[in-house]
């Protein structure tokens, strides 16, 4: 089962989106801000961070920062309901996976979040691969099995 760490200081919210998220298959846990969410991950992993814009304390876009230089890996779903294009821009250039708008639409986020994980696992399983060619097969080397290439 995928975890997923929610960040929002609205306590209605993250009731919300953490019953929905557990409906369709996931575990989550929530907290409504950053420092704590921060120490969080750095104890456990996790599949994906929804993360609020808005936080007492510390920003959305501070905590985004935080998270990419702990895990550049761990894909960040930025809600807010003061979304502009600026924002938006911003959170992508720092990392941000996708942006959401509240209020969401419950399909919708469940479709980001299961997009975002596929995602993920495809960008892991891409870099396993590279690996494992560049293991295999150096420059230079000629690749086959028949008996004429073998003499060479």
């Amino acid at each position: 089962m995928e975890k997923i760490l929610i960040v929002d200081d609205n306590e209605v919210l993250r009731y919300t989106l953490t019953e929905l998220l557990e409906e369709s298959g996931y575990e989550c846990t929530a907290f409504e801000e950053g420092t704590a969410a921060l120490k969080e991950i750095k104890e456990r992993h996790y599949g994906v961070v929804i993360l609020d814009m808005r936080l007492p304390g510390m920003s959305g876009l501070e905590i985004l920062k935080k998270i990419k230089e702990s895990d550049p890996s761990l894909p960040v779903i930025i809600l807010t309901a003061f979304g502009d294009i600026k924002t938006a821009v911003e959170c992508m250039k720092q990392g941000a996976q996708d942006f959401i708008a509240k209020p969401f639409d419950n399909d919708a986020m469940i479709m980001t979040t299961k997009n975002t994980l596929e995602l993920k696992y495809l960008k892991q399983e891409v870099n396993i691969l590279r690996k494992k060619l560049d293991e295999n097969y150096r420059e230079g080397e000629v690749i086959g099995n028949s008996e004429v290439m073998k003499k060479f």
